[in-house]
């Protein structure tokens, strides 16, 4: 449209070009992409099984819980029916009086106390026979693959991830109908609300940190876990940077009070735009609900793609050096008599007859991992800038409606570089309405992820099923960050848009625009007064 070509009034004595397509290259380049997403997307969907990550599987391929388990080639303890299996074990089944329960045969006796750690049981009694065997037993948990863990956890969570979006999606939706219906007042209540969110959200990670820390200094050496080890460095981490954050925020909103008729002056320009489009309110809905189903389909995906590997069979003797070899067993020392008496047997010849499955990764699945990667940066930013195509594109119209002006289709660069010429030749006002405004836009965007990562913190914390919950807070807070900034983006846009036209209607029109209207025209004459220059009248815009 005329606001985006930045060109002379000579330009536009140019004779229409015929209108087509542009950036077809692009375009292309796009869909094939994406053809490739959904290749890989097929393959994840038919060799993955996201339920292996939360029921785990046992030595012979079988996943928990599973009716129709596949079996591998002759191995007859493969492809059995474990619907009657509890999810990760049920230890608690058997007792030392019987020797048969609902859910099957019980172990051999005696059987000893246990105590659940990430779905796998780890005996109390072990502790009394020496402390490398259970050394030992922490670390084959330990060994299991991170990527895996923290899928789990993403899947495990998948409920509550969902719902932390809707909530930022309602937050946001509060943030800019306080643009929009309190506009004089909006400056306060954003700084208010999001000092409170942020320093609530601060204090929140130290506790969460100093919690974590205190239940690791009284845990045994022996018996520590990556995962909280991994919570405890994580949380660190978060609470620097969130205290980091909360500070520079709340000294930019000292300095930003003194801007308040200012930023009062620039909601009401943009209100008075949607006022007139109300339907511009729809955009960020759909925008979100976009998103949404994006994100939901790229999680399942990435999990699928965890799980896209294939069954290698193994002979138990490949443990040694682990659990079961007879070098750490023989090295039970004092303990060797109650070992004796109650007749345990940890000789390898009970084991000879079994081949265990282990599910490997093929090296080549994880380069599709890069392919999903990409996909998420470059389909999302994707999706927003469609809904700045609309609401620029409309807010564009609106303000030239009436003028007759005309439409010089051109490449997006080309495009860009032209309203990169105007806004720079407007460099003044540029920097005070982005220095400004956008950062108040920025402040409403960082209150939504501060209520939402809190209350992801709070829901999460008391989870024991969660190996390493950080991640699972993180994506929350990455996921609603992009949904306020797609929804609050709303008013960035209109603002941003508004002065793209207000410069090019000085260009085209001159004096006898409609840009004289606009108290965007005036923003940077009146920024000089505030510090102090000898103007005593509004310059318009470029004089």
């Amino acid at each position: 449209m005329s606001c985006c070509t930045g060109g002379k009034n000579e330009e536009a004595a140019e004779p229409m070009r015929v209108r087509g397509c542009t950036d077809v290259f692009w375009l292309c380049l796009f869909i094939t992409f994406w053809f490739l997403m959904i290749l890989i997307a097929a393959f994840a969907i038919v060799y993955g099984n996201p339920i292996r990550l939360i029921n785990g599987y046992d030595s012979f391929g079988n996943t928990c819980g599973m009716k129709n388990n596949p079996k591998f080639g002759s191995m007859e303890l493969s492809g059995q029916d474990t619907s009657d299996k509890p999810p990760g074990g049920d230890f608690s089944a058997c007792n030392s009086q019987s020797s048969k329960f609902k859910n099957g045969s019980c172990p051999e006796m005696p059987i000893y106390a246990g105590t659940p750690v990430l779905n796998r049981c780890i005996p109390k009694a072990v502790k009394d026979v020496t402390e490398t065997i259970i050394s030992n037993l922490y670390g084959l948990i330990n060994s299991w693959d991170v990527i895996e863990q923290v899928l789990g956890d993403l899947y495990q969570t998948w409920r509550q991830i969902l719902a932390l979006a809707f909530l930022a999606c309602v937050l946001s939706l509060l943030t800019i109908s306080i643009f929009h219906l309190l506009a004089n007042l909006v400056t306060w209540i954003i700084i208010v609300l999001v000092s409170i969110a942020c320093t609530g959200g601060t204090i929140l990670l130290w506790m969460t940190y100093i919690d974590i820390k205190k239940t690791l200094d009284k845990t045994d050496p022996n018996e520590l876990l990556e995962e909280s080890v991994r919570n405890e460095r994580a949380f660190l981490a978060f609470s620097i940077i969130a205290t980091i954050i909360t500070i520079t925020l709340l000294f930019l909103s000292c300095i930003l009070r003194k801007r308040i008729s200012f930023m009062a002056a620039l909601f009401k320009e943009s209100a008075k735009c949607l006022k007139e489009l109300p339907g511009l309110f729809f955009e960020p809905i759909l925008t979100f609900i976009t998103l949404i189903m994006f994100f939901a389909f790229w999680v399942f995906i990435i999990l699928c793609l965890a799980t896209a590997n294939y069954p290698e069979t193994k002979s138990v003797q490949m443990y040694k050096n682990n659990i079961f070899d007879p070098v750490n067993l023989s090295s039970i020392g004092e303990n060797a008599p109650l070992i004796e008496e109650k007749k345990i047997d940890f000789s390898l010849d009970r084991f000879k007859t079994f081949t265990l499955v282990e599910y490997v990764d093929a090296t080549w699945v994880k380069y599709m991992w890069w392919v999903y990667v990409i996909g998420l940066i470059w389909t999302s930013e994707f999706i927003i800038g469609c809904q700045t195509m609309v609401i620029s594109g409309s807010v564009a119209h609106w303000y030239f409606r009436g003028k007759n002006a005309s439409t010089s289709p051109t490449n997006f660069n080309i495009s860009a570089y032209q309203a990169f010429t105007t806004l720079v030749s407007n460099a003044l006002q540029i920097a005070v309405i982005n220095g400004f405004g956008d950062f108040i836009l920025f402040l409403g965007k960082c209150f939504v992820t501060a209520v939402t990562g809190s209350v992801a913190l709070l829901l999460m914390r008391q989870d024991p099923k969660l190996h390493f919950y950080a991640i699972p807070i993180f994506i929350v807070c990455v996921f609603s960050f992009f949904i306020a900034h797609c929804i609050i983006s709303l008013y960035e846009t209109v603002i941003d848009t508004l002065f793209l036209c207000v410069c090019e209607d000085k260009n085209l029109n001159g004096e006898n625009g409609k840009w004289r209207q606009s108290a965007l025209a005036q923003i940077g004459a009146s920024s000089s007064n505030t510090n102090g220059q000898q103007s005593h009248e509004m310059t318009p815009i470029n004089e």
